[in-house]
């Protein structure tokens, strides 16, 4: 194996991994630079050779794993399952929880449900919401059974099930949009109108957003402009249609090697502060940046009814993280007895007919039984 880079969740070089193996034996020392990295895994491969001893080696034996630790699980997951992917950063700061809470050194065969469970309370102590310690452990159920696949752990664990309630769903109103949009405008934040609109329009995840590029934009024959978005959440390409007012904002910024690349976490934060405090939202936890991505779906659901087109749009993986905002289409209800009704009127003698459910009650004497 090659000398790996390590990075950091800013995407900055921590440090090189030298990690090969020799005979079933897994070699593996952090250096501060590549040279030591690679100067050491030569020296190693030569004492091996003959027969010789390496000192303060780390190693991962490769029968059921049983010496591998949370650190190296954490670090062979993050190299070879999640790096390029959008999770990468969740995935690195759940890692150092995890590091945190089990210490980086405890063998990952040694984990228990007792820990587990005691995990998930001090997040709840902490003030995590559920679905903050779900995803928290889906990355920690996903590293080990990375693990037991390649036969570094025996079995996981038993995982606790994380109940979200089904909370009631919260977006933009039009006057919230109209409010948000003249407050930038005053403040002469004209880039981040673009990126707000194109956000609400296109219902692109931020981070999804910061890797488009102006060529991945074009002209599609039937559905108009579009852009094709590479770099999604569960790594499917998907194609969203591009509303005037998205392709407004594009053609502002197609100059730029990157749409919105500019807009960070951090850089959101900044200004999504100062507009929750004109709002006088500043102390509403549920008014932030990623209500974007709800409206477009709301906005969507309540026009269509259409299940499917918000999975499709929004690059959901399952139907189910589309199902939330079913209760925003009460018309799908009145289309369903539409249906129905529709249906007892077919001229079709195996059907019966409507008459037979006209309500007689009315006509009944009193005593009498309706049928």
């Amino acid at each position: 194996m090659a000398v790996r880079k390590q990075y950091n969740k800013r995407g900055q070089i921590t440090s090189y991994l030298a990690d090969f193996m020799v005979k079933g034996e897994r070699y593996r020392q952090y250096f501060s630079s590549e040279k030591e990295a690679n100067q050491w895994e030569d020296d190693s491969r030569g004492r091996l050779k003959y027969g010789l001893e390496i000192e303060g080696v780390k190693t991962v034996t490769k029968a059921l794993g049983t010496n591998m630790t949370v650190r190296e699980m954490f670090d062979l997951v993050l190299e070879r399952k999640w790096k390029g992917l959008p999770n990468y950063e969740n995935g690195f700061s759940h890692s150092k929880m995890f590091e945190n809470a089990f210490g980086h050194n405890f063998r990952i065969a040694n984990i228990t449900t007792i820990m587990i469970d005691d995990f998930v309370e001090d997040c709840r102590h902490s003030g995590n919401a559920p679905a903050t310690i779900k995803l928290k452990l889906a990355s920690l159920s996903t590293a080990m059974n990375y693990c037991v696949e390649r036969d570094y752990l025996l079995k996981k664990p038993t995982f606790p099930k994380i109940k979200v309630k089904n909370e009631r769903l919260v977006f933009f109103s039009k006057e919230e949009e109209i409010e948000i949009l003249s407050y930038l405008e005053e403040k002469g934040e004209d880039y981040f109108t673009d990126f707000f609109s194109w956000q609400v329009d296109t219902g692109c995840r931020p981070i999804e957003a910061r890797h488009i590029q102006p060529h991945h934009v074009r002209k599609d024959t039937q559905l108009g402009y579009v852009v094709d978005l590479f770099h999604t959440k569960n790594g499917e390409q998907r194609t969203v249609p591009l509303t005037r007012r998205a392709l407004l904002a594009y053609k502002n910024n197609q100059h730029k090697e990157y749409l919105w690349d500019y807009w960070t976490k951090e850089r959101i934060r900044a200004v999504w502060d100062k507009v929750r405090e004109h709002m006088g939202r500043s102390s509403d936890k549920n008014f932030v940046f990623y209500l974007t991505r709800h409206t477009c779906a709301s906005r969507i659901i309540q026009a269509t009814g259409s299940i499917p087109l918000v999975q499709q749009m929004l690059g959901h993986k399952t139907i189910d993280q589309s199902l939330r905002y079913a209760k925003l289409a009460p018309h799908n209800l009145r289309q369903a007895l539409c249906a129905l009704d529709n249906a007892l009127e077919l001229p079709d003698k195996n059907v019966t007919n409507m008459s037979e459910y006209t309500d007689n009650s009315v006509n009944k004497k009193e005593g009498e039984k309706t049928a």
